[in-house]
């Protein structure tokens, strides 16, 4: 969805096109339109803050694959892997090296079945991935009540200047998707959790993942 790509893991995407990698979002939902009272501008607006987003961090231009928000249960399981794995084969994505995607144990549908897709579509012998990675979404991995919980092994430093830009950055072209205070989709949480994240890895700020496998 539209915002996933920053909420998740945007402070690494900033470190790392500051280090020079090339980072290009693939966003497999229209992330609107389950909403009640939802209208197809809506979709329009959201793919425009992502666009803004991207070219705002140094990204290249997002992929958008407009499939059904909260109906990825819906379609078929392998239609989606083939999607995937001809956008990750496509001259446009550029044979990657390192893929990151979403925790497959999520509260939201559309979540667990990218990360699912993503782990066949990535399959050693047949992917140029060499890493994949499991990043957190907030007020979908936490409010997994009862399922596994998220536990990260790879922690990304953030500098406080990435963090900020981060933030910045989520406010500027996602406000309409941030809640106030007490809630995990505010800019207050988002920060805590990369201090308590960074913390637990002896710095002051990182984002953190869980390795689903990688070559190093």
């Amino acid at each position: 969805h539209p915002d996933d790509e920053f909420l998740g893991c945007g402070g690494t995407v900033l470190r790392w096109v500051g280090e020079g990698a090339r980072v290009r979002s693939i966003i497999v939902s229209t992330g609107a339109m389950a909403r009640e009272g939802a209208k197809k501008s809506d979709v329009i607006g959201l793919q425009r803050a992502a666009r803004t987003l991207a070219k705002k961090a140094g990204m290249l231009p997002p992929i958008f694959l407009n499939l059904p928000d909260n109906r990825l249960d819906s379609l078929d399981r392998l239609t989606l892997i083939r999607l995937l794995e001809s956008v990750l084969k496509s001259k446009q994505v550029d044979s990657p090296d390192t893929v990151l995607t979403h925790w497959p144990y999520d509260l939201n549908v559309d979540h667990r079945r990218v990360a699912e897709a993503v782990l066949v579509a990535t399959r050693p012998a047949v992917s140029c991935v060499e890493s994949v990675l499991f990043f957190e979404m907030p007020s979908s991995t936490e409010w997994n009540f009862g399922s596994t919980p998220f536990s990260p092994n790879v922690y990304v430093q953030l500098l406080e200047s990435q963090m900020e830009n981060k933030l910045a950055l989520l406010r500027v072209a996602y406000d309409s998707e941030l809640h106030s205070e007490r809630h995990p989709r505010s800019l207050a949480y988002v920060k805590a959790l990369a201090f308590v994240r960074g913390n637990q890895a002896g710095s002051t700020y990182a984002e953190a993942f869980s390795l689903a496998r990688g070559i190093f």
